[in-house]
């Protein structure tokens, strides 16, 4: 199939979220010391590679992650950084990041692009039988499981589930048989009731959730209320005077509300919601499989992340410290973002005006 040029209406609003977040992150970021500008600067220049990666990947032929010499060396390598990652000095309580001179790496992101390539290269062949699907899932079990096991090494728990909830929606989406279904949802359900039982900090968040109400989510109910329709005004918000922590990261949607009102989170919201129609709709005009799944696999993972990070700017669910989609501050998730959105991107070249879907 001949490609066509990418879907520009798909590209609008993430330049609508990544110019939004630019102005948040120095809106919402501490004065001291000159801080905002600082994390501004690095926020424009990670901004400005995310950007390049997403070109050159629109670039790219989807097709290329399909090939077990292109996918297994990008797996061999995010095992590698996640195992690396968990021998660097903790922040935060966690061990995520690669420090350096003047920037961090969360190695993360990039195997989240890594498991929905390998997930969708597997369960994008021809399954005609039980036992075809059985293998698949052995395959998939093994190499996805260990990823989410030094995840929950790090500990991280709130990517851990998005990536194994974004795993199961492939398989669904993909036509598993149901009883394989059942018994991967009471398999993910018994592992989270056991991670969260033997994990202490883990528990304790969850329970903190359940019967507390910390600091963190007052202030963030506070900046969200403050807002009114039109909000402080760009920069006028206190909670920049420190008394919401991560204003910039994982509460800058409450940043967003008391600067910009409800009008800037209606705008921002319609983004999101204009992300995930438009591309589903693109992707159901894709008639390839492997290219269906692994563009719904990149659409799920934006969605996700933003209703995570959103449910917990209002207190909906406990604090799982993921960032909102081109908005927060955080260099390796904004660069690993807009270049799996090039992807996306890539993908929409290959679109049908009549939604012909072949297997």
């Amino acid at each position: 199939m001949k490609a066509k040029r990418i879907d520009y209406i798909l590209l609008f609003p993430i330049l609508v979220l990544f110019g939004i977040g630019l102005i948040m992150v120095y809106s919402a970021s501490p004065v001291i010391g000159g801080k905002a500008v600082q994390v501004f600067q690095k926020q424009l220049i990670a901004g400005s590679l995310g950007l390049l990666l997403m070109t050159v990947a629109t670039k790219i032929p989807y097709n290329v992650y399909r090939q077990k010499m292109i996918w297994y060396p990008m797996y061999i390598l995010a095992v590698a950084l996640l195992i690396a990652v968990l021998f660097q000095r903790p922040l935060n309580g966690a061990t995520r990041w690669f420090v350096f001179p003047f920037f961090t790496l969360q190695p993360l992101y990039f195997a989240m692009f890594v498991v929905v390539t390998f997930v969708s290269a597997h369960v994008s062949r021809d399954m005609t039988s039980v036992e075809a699907w059985k293998k698949a899932l052995v395959q998939i079990a093994l190499h996805v499981g260990f990823i989410l096991l030094l995840l929950g090494s790090q500990p991280d728990f709130g990517n851990l589930m998005i990536l194994a909830g974004i795993t199961g929606i492939l398989l669904f989406l993909a036509n598993i048989p149901m009883r394989l279904v059942i018994v991967g949802v009471f398999s993910v359900l018994i592992f989270a009731t056991a991670f969260i039982s033997l994990s202490g900090y883990r528990r304790s968040r969850v329970l903190s959730y359940l019967y507390e109400e910390s600091y963190q989510t007052r202030e963030a109910a506070k900046a969200i209320a403050s807002g009114g329709l039109l909000g402080a005004g760009i920069g006028q918000g206190k909670r920049r005077l420190g008394y919401l922590p991560e204003a910039n990261s994982d509460f800058i949607f409450s940043a967003l509300a008391e600067d910009m009102g409800f009008f800037g989170t209606f705008v921002v919201l319609s983004m999101y919601l204009f992300i995930f129609g438009r591309g589903l709709i693109v992707l159901s005009a894709v008639p390839c499989k492997f290219a269906r799944l692994l563009g719904s696999g990149i659409l799920f993972l934006i969605v996700a992340q933003a209703i995570v990070n959103i449910s917990v700017n209002l207190t909906l669910l406990p604090n799982k410290g993921l960032p909102l989609p081109f908005i927060s501050a955080g260099g390796s998730a904004l660069i690993f973002t807009l270049a799996s959105y090039g992807v996306l991107l890539n993908i929409s070249r290959y679109r049908q005006l009549e939604n012909t879907i072949e297997a």
